[in-house]
Parts: C-alpha cells; sequence; structure tokens
C-alpha cells in the first residue's frame, strides 16, 4: 500500500530534522552534565546507536545515554473515505536518570522533547502531512529501571490509500 511508503518517508523526513539540529545531537550524545561544550557527533555514529527510526522494547536499554525513537505508531482511514488517513507519528525521548540534570538548570529530557516539538508542532510540512502537524498527546514512559522519558504523539493527515503509479 502506498501509506506504507509514506511512514518511510515521514520517518525519515523527521530524521532529517533531528539531524540538522546540533544542539539535539549534543544533548542526545553527550552524557555528561555540559553535554553544549562538546561538539555534535556525526550522523552515522549515532544513528541506531542513540537515534532509531523504530520503536524499542521496554526495558531493552542498558548503558547510561539518551536516546530518541520516531515511528509512525498508528494510522486511522478517515470515516466514509477510504483514500484519506491520519497517521501517528510516535518521537519517544528517553535519558537514564543519572543525565536528566544539566549544569546549566535544565532537565535534558524536557529540552529534548521541546526540540523536537519545536520542529513538528504546528507547522506545515510537505512530504509529511496534507494539512498542519497537529501535536496529538505527550506521555510518560518507563523504558527500564534507570530510563524514563516521553512520548510525544503528532496527527498527521493524509492521501494515499491506493498506489496510482
Amino acid at each position: 500500500m502506498a501509506r506504507l511508503r509514506q511512514w518511510q518517508v515521514i520517518v525519515n523526513k523527521v530524521l532529517e530534522k533531528i539531524r540538522n539540529n546540533d544542539l539535539l545531537l549534543r544533548l542526545t550524545c553527550n552524557e555528561d552534565n555540559n553535554p553544549y561544550a562538546k561538539e555534535a557527533p556525526k550522523w552515522p555514529d549515532i544513528l541506531m546507536k542513540n537515534v532509531f527510526p523504530m520503536p524499542k522494547e521496554p526495558y531493552s536499554v542498558s548503558e547510561q545515554k539518551s536516546f530518541i525513537n520516531v515511528y509512525i505508531g498508528e494510522t486511522v482511514p478517515y470515516e466514509n473515505n477510504p483514500y484519506y488517513h491520519e497517521d501517528y507519528l510516535f518521537v519517544e525521548v528517553g535519558c537514564h536518570i543519572e543525565t536528566w540534570l544539566l549544569d546549566n538548570g535544565e532537565i535534558r529530557p524536557y529540552t529534548m522533547c521541546a526540540m523536537i516539538d519545536e520542529m513538528l508542532d504546528n507547522f506545515s510540512i510537505n512530504d509529511m502531512s496534507v494539512n498542519k502537524v497537529v501535536p496529538e498527546q505527550y506521555k510518560v514512559l518507563k523504558f527500564g529501571d534507570m530510563f524514563y522519558g516521553y512520548r510525544m504523539t503528532y496527527k498527521l493527515s493524509n492521501i494515499g490509500a491506493m498506489n496510482c503509479g
């Protein structure tokens, strides 16, 4: 189905936005209390290590680090029109509890979530959504004994229940 191809485009678009945000990459990959003092890591060094285009199972995290998961969690067709659907984009931020507090008073997962939200919330983003990206829900998650974070859910409106090409 064409919507499955759309999922890949949507997730790649979000990954591109994360990749281009040096401050977010520093927060995600530098576990110390002053991550801004270090240089942003190279994208190949963190993809599939700190940034994942998929959900992660709870309790699958073992080393002290922060991470971001990006994936489509659900698609719901519009009532009375199978050619339009809403995709629900899930972006999860998880951090080891020892990495939450930064020297400057920031709380790492809140800052990371805010940066991601500033990239997506209420924006018209080509290839992601026909309408503006709408924030739907924010939820606390437990990823393991020492890992907590948040799931941000965004509603996207799309066309493409059929592959016309």
